[in-house]
């Protein structure tokens, strides 16, 4: 759902990696798609069946799946974005698995 953004509208979500700390020695670094991949392909985790986007995440019932979702998003040892389940499901594209420059960190 298009959202403000300090007053510009936005209809996309950016993926972050955080050191954890919070204040001033906090770092954050954009997880990256590969460049080969066109806008607007839909990522997969790897090993776990293909999805279509679900219609609910437009409905107020969204902030509860998002955040039951973010809880096992994390970047691996080699920087590249894995949601935990029953074990680390490495977020892909057709180009290759999206990766940040901070590893062993969590994903917000």
């Amino acid at each position: 759902k298009p959202a403000k953004i300090r007053g510009i509208e936005s209809q996309a979500m950016l993926l972050a990696a955080s050191s954890q700390e919070d204040g001033e020695d906090e770092k954050v670094a954009l997880l990256s798609v590969p460049d080969k991949v066109p806008n607007g392909e839909l990522i997969q985790f790897e090993g776990m069946e293909p999805s279509e986007p679900d219609a609910m995440m437009k409905s107020k019932g969204a902030v509860k799946a998002w955040e039951r979702v973010k809880e096992g998003l994390k970047a691996n040892e080699e920087g590249e974005a894995v949601f935990m389940k029953d074990q680390a499901h490495r977020m892909i594209t057709s180009g290759g698995p999206i990766k940040t420059s901070l590893a062993n960190t969590l994903i917000r």
